[in-house]
């Protein structure tokens, strides 16, 4: 165990020809606690904590590893938003649910003339399509691989994947959400489980929008849950343009929703300057993506306790809208925005588990999409272009009025190229060569021709808030990144905390521990 390890962090390696399995971890990791482990988890899932079977389940939220009887899986969790990265050289397998500690423990880095803007959306893709490689810089290694949503399985000699889902089909929406509740009820029994030691903290955040809210409605009926609001949301729409708009655009406090649904409400706050430099950087080394910043708060809170934090997010929600195209409706996940992706490495650093149980099920899509546009439904659809009558049903029955909510999708994550923090921002300015005026000479151009585009999509959708998002949904405010690798300020930016943290997890690398002398048995019979 690496107490100064991302506290969710683990790092696995497979030696092919001696059969012996090793894995280093951070302090939230948990290890089967039998004296021959079976399991290492940095995770939750629906069944029994002490049988650790959680690569035979569907439902799993974060990763592990465990020995079974027909070979060594490495589980990500049943969601798009985080991944296991792997080399395979020779004789020698390294798989890890964090990009710094892969890097670290092979001694490569990201490569300065690489954009991976591409691979970092690609989870949006869907679990079929998403791009398996990133490109890295190493004497001998050219690239390291992701695997999303499927197992990473080890069978004597042989690497694979394996998808552990079945069908599903849903008599009614009620039946549907008894479904959901059960697998957030077992997953918190799961977590609480004695044998952890470790007290559970339950998170959510709360919107004006339709997912985020309608996920705490299900989880304040098993537990207490904190959820965090924002006051307002990142539009830039003039305010007589959003004055024009379906609903009010602006506001995005549900300090009111959260507050009927029995949560205690928790404000983000939206003031960046302050942030921590090493929050910071662990907030960028997921992706080449805008980094969903206004979530610190959530970070500085879980880190000042030693509470496991479960954070049920709304993640997902469109699985909930009437209006799929048919790759959603074949069960591939493919989603229009990477919300939640940006966060991957510092849910493990502080210790949070991502539970968006919008998830569970996903590859039965269609079934879900028959019941929100089935007749038992209809007096919770509203015929608009952003329509979600499950959500609807589930908060207007737990008395929340239809007024407060889903009448325009908000955001309150704003789109950010370089450290916000002044900390972060001067230790990266010295060390690039980039500078606050370079900044914001960068950030007018590319903010004005995105301007132009979204210009174009609000003529063309005649001030319907859903349609002009749908319109927008290629438009981007990163336009001058095709230029070069130069004068890209959000992969310098991502490249450089990526970089950093690696190299500061070289500085505490060590042999890592074998697993159990029964893997080192039972794979030379296999």
């Amino acid at each position: 165990m690496r107490s100064a390890w991302p506290r969710l962090g683990w790092l696995a390696k497979y030696d092919f020809s001696a059969r012996v399995l090793s894995v280093d971890h951070g302090p939230f990791v948990v290890v089967d606690p039998q004296a021959r482990p079976r399991f290492v988890a940095a995770g939750v899932w629906d069944g029994p904590f002490a049988e650790g079977a959680f690569h035979r389940t569907e439902h799993v939220f974060g990763s592990g590893v465990v020995l079974g009887t027909d070979g060594i899986y490495f589980v990500p969790p049943a969601t798009t938003l985080e991944r296991l990265l792997y080399l395979r050289f020779g004789h020698e397998l390294y798989v890890s649910n964090s990009l710094p500690l892969l890097l670290a423990a092979i001694g490569a880095t990201l490569r300065d003339d690489y954009d991976y803007e591409r691979v970092s959306e690609s989870s949006g893709y869907g679990i079929d399509d998403y791009i398996r490689e990133i490109p890295v810089a190493h004497p001998v290694h050219r690239t390291v691989m992701q695997v999303v949503y499927d197992q990473l399985v080890v069978v004597g000699d042989l690497l694979g994947t394996r998808r552990r889902t079945q069908p599903h089909t849903f008599a009614s929406a009620d039946s549907y959400l008894s479904a959901l509740t059960d697998i957030a009820k077992r997953v918190l029994e799961n977590a609480r489980d004695p044998l952890r030691r470790r007290p559970v903290r339950v998170v959510s955040n709360v919107s004006r929008g339709y997912d985020s809210p309608a996920i705490t409605a299900l989880v304040t009926n098993l537990c207490e849950v904190d959820a965090y609001c924002a006051a307002r949301s990142n539009t830039r729409l003039p305010a007589i343009v959003a004055s024009r708009m379906e609903g009010d655009v602006v506001n995005d406090d549900g300090t009111d929703i959260a507050k009927i649904l029995g949560a205690r409400p928790r404000h983000l706050e939206l003031d960046l300057g302050q942030l921590p430099a090493d929050l910071e950087r662990w907030m960028w080394a997921s992706w080449q993506l805008s980094p969903e910043l206004v979530f610190w708060r959530m970070f500085t809170d879980a880190e000042a306790g030693d509470a496991l934090t479960l954070w049920f997010a709304g993640h997902f929600g469109g699985i909930w809208d009437t209006h799929q195209d048919e790759r959603f409706l074949r069960g591939l996940l493919p989603r229009s925005m990477p919300s939640g992706c940006s966060l991957t490495e510092a849910r493990l650093r502080y210790g949070l588990i991502d539970c968006s149980l919008a998830f569970m099920f996903g590859e039965d899509a269609a079934a879900i999409h028959a019941l929100s546009t089935s007749d038992a439904l209809a007096e919770w659809r509203l015929g608009n272009a952003y329509d979600r009558p499950i959500s609807r049903y589930v908060l207007e029955r737990r008395g929340v009025p239809r007024s407060y909510f889903g009448y325009g999708k908000r955001a309150v994550a704003q789109d950010f190229d370089a450290p916000r923090g002044q900390a972060l921002r001067a230790e990266m300015f010295a060390a690039t060569g980039w500078s606050g005026w370079k900044e914001r000479s960068y950030r007018s151009v590319n903010l004005g021709l995105y301007y132009v585009q979204r210009a174009a999509a609000f003529i063309e959708a005649r001030g319907n808030r859903a349609k002009m998002l749908k319109l927008g949904q290629h438009a981007t405010k990163n336009v001058l990144r095709r230029l070069g690798p130069n004068v890209d300020l959000r992969r310098a930016t991502f490249v450089y905390c990526v970089n950093t943290l690696a190299a500061k997890l070289v500085q505490q690398s060590a042999v890592a521990v074998p697993l159990s002398s029964r893997a080192r048995s039972h794979d030379r019979q296999g």
